[in-house]
């Protein structure tokens, strides 16, 4: 009991600083894989198309539906839902960083609260439930472009890999 009251008296130990946290990524070792989900995905979805639409199987036991771009809650959607909770993790862990600094922390703060929206949107398909109460113009805007929009920044994220 002496020594601790010895070591109170002589003062507090010095709190030691946190090691900054550095995180590196390599776009090549992001993209690739990402990049080899997607196409398998899109082979996946585009066989059972041509099964349903060739060999007049429309389910072909439960495969087109499972994998089928066009529709919510399979595995390509699961996919989409993880990548962006995936994405909002990274933004709470740049503002984590940030905060100390305070300059951008409530920017990747932000960005991590809509991709958390965005992944649980996908997940539980709520555009869908409401695109038709919000309009009509509103709702073909969003059927229209399906995963079409997705493509461009995948084909622009192929300049990051040198």
């Amino acid at each position: 009991m002496s020594e601790a009251v010895a070591r109170v008296g002589r003062g507090t130990p010095a709190v030691k600083e946190p090691l900054p946290i550095v995180l590196q990524v390599s776009p090549r070792r992001v993209v690739l894989p990402l990049s080899l989900i997607m196409g398998i995905l899109f082979f996946c979805s585009v066989a059972g198309q041509i099964c349903r639409l060739y060999f007049n199987t429309p389910t072909m036991l439960g495969f087109v539906p499972m994998f089928y771009v066009g529709n919510e809650q399979n595995v390509p959607t699961w996919y989409s839902s993880v990548t962006l909770l995936a994405s909002a993790s990274l933004f709470a862990v740049a503002a984590r960083a940030e905060w100390r600094n305070g300059r951008f922390a409530p920017y990747w703060l932000g960005l991590a609260v809509i991709f958390i929206a965005l992944s649980i949107d996908e997940v539980a398909s709520i555009h869908e439930r409401t695109s038709e109460p919000v309009g009509c113009g509103l709702s073909v805007i969003l059927r229209a472009s399906g995963p079409r929009p997705g493509l461009l920044p995948a084909s622009q994220a192929w300049r990051w890999l040198d």
